[in-house]
């Protein structure tokens, strides 16, 4: 059809790690100013669950993304108006909600396609060769 595939997978890549990179320096200059070991706390896995829960839609993953940092910044917030909830139990609300939300969905879809793209992990062989 015209399309250059493997140009597009590659320009994906590459545009993709950047991002990884942008939200990794982000991590680093943004929460500590330093190292430290285990600076992520498990947020790499809340954006695979933003993925199963966006079904590989852009915009919903935008929203998700958008639902689960409110519930990131909520624990603070909680903390600012003089809650006695420990800061460790607020902490844990992206996380308990994300678990929530995966339980939902694998009940409620359980019998739908997942949404993933079918060339998803899947080489590229061209069919002619010039």
């Amino acid at each position: 059809m015209g399309t250059p595939v493997i140009a597009i997978r590659y320009g994906c890549i590459v545009v993709g790690s950047m991002l990884i990179g942008i939200g990794g320096a982000d991590l680093l200059l943004v929460y500590t100013p330093t190292w430290n070991e285990g600076m992520t706390s498990g947020r790499g896995w809340i954006a695979v669950a933003l993925i199963i829960f966006a079904r590989w839609n852009p915009i919903r993953a935008l929203v998700c993304a958008y639902f689960f940092g409110v519930l990131d910044s909520l624990g603070f917030r909680v903390q600012l108006i003089g809650s006695h909830i420990p800061s460790y139990f607020l902490k844990m609300i992206p996380y308990v909600v994300t678990i929530l939300v995966l339980m939902f969905l694998g009940w409620r879809n359980k019998n739908k396609p997942s949404g993933a793209p079918e060339a998803l992990g899947v080489p590229y062989i061209r069919e002619q060769r010039f």
